[in-house]
């Protein structure tokens, strides 16, 4: 009973008034990454200077700092409830209007890369690679889905709207807390294996990176804290205006 979601009304989404754009959009979630981290040259030296360089923001996730809630605010723009806290893991279907349903109504074919919650949430992409569902915390799989992701560009196979989530990094502060030195050096290899990766992208393309939620120094997360809560978010490429820093509410991105 305290998990049942509300059935939200029928609607049909209006037909697109324009033709689809022939760029790329790549959403990238770094998962757990707070914004005081993301900023600081010295633990994410690229992840901060990409917030320098280009448009970006502390985006405020919702009041329940859960993944899932995140992702249904990302393809959605509807707040996570308490039904994220006990399913976190094992996502229901969203019943409502979402960013893929409407992809797949604009002829845009999509892509998921790394977080099962996604497929959960919204059902099967076009093009999907998924990270394993047990993965022990203190495994960084990261690698492989760079792999991956450099594998499918190479090969002209990467949708045209492709989500690429690495939980491995949320994982990894529950296991090590956030400013371990064991978690430093791996969020160092991180960062430039996404630096590599956003280089290899095609000027075309619109990128978009940020967070689902922050984190406590140890590594926990759920509740309603600054720290939980204040993410961060950088974009850059066709369609994004340039020199912006703002502050958003998680459920911007979706509408966006």
């Amino acid at each position: 009973s305290l998990t049942r979601e509300a059935v939200p009304p029928a609607m049909t989404p209006a037909p697109p008034q324009l033709a689809a754009p022939e760029r790329r959009l790549v959403l990238v979630v770094v998962d757990g990454h707070r914004h005081d981290f993301a900023t600081d040259p010295k633990r994410a030296p690229n992840f901060a200077r990409n917030m320098q360089r280009h448009s970006s923001a502390a985006v405020w996730a919702g009041r329940i700092t859960m993944t899932s809630a995140a992702v249904l605010a990302f393809g959605t723009a509807t707040r996570g409830s308490f039904t994220q806290v006990v399913l976190n893991v094992e996502a229901r279907r969203t019943r409502a209007n979402h960013l893929f349903e409407n992809a797949h109504a604009a002829n845009i074919d999509t892509g998921l890369i790394g977080d099962p919650v996604w497929r959960q949430a919204y059902g099967d992409f076009d093009y999907q690679v998924l990270s394993r569902g047990d993965l022990a915390l203190d495994v960084d799989d990261s690698p492989e889905l760079f792999e991956v992701a450099h594998a499918a560009l190479q090969k002209g196979q990467l949708p045209r709207l492709l989500v690429l989530h690495f939980f491995a990094t949320d994982h990894l502060q529950h296991s090590f807390g956030v400013f371990s030195t064991k978690y430093g050096e791996l969020f160092l290899r991180f960062d430039a294996n996404l630096q590599k990766f956003l280089d290899a992208l095609p000027e075309t393309t619109t990128v978009i990176v940020l967070s689902d939620h922050g984190a406590l120094s140890n590594g926990n997360h759920g509740v309603d804290s600054d720290l939980e809560r204040k993410t961060p978010l950088f974009a850059y490429g066709p369609g994004v205006r340039p020199g912006q820093k703002l502050t958003l509410e998680q459920v911007d991105v979706a509408p966006t």
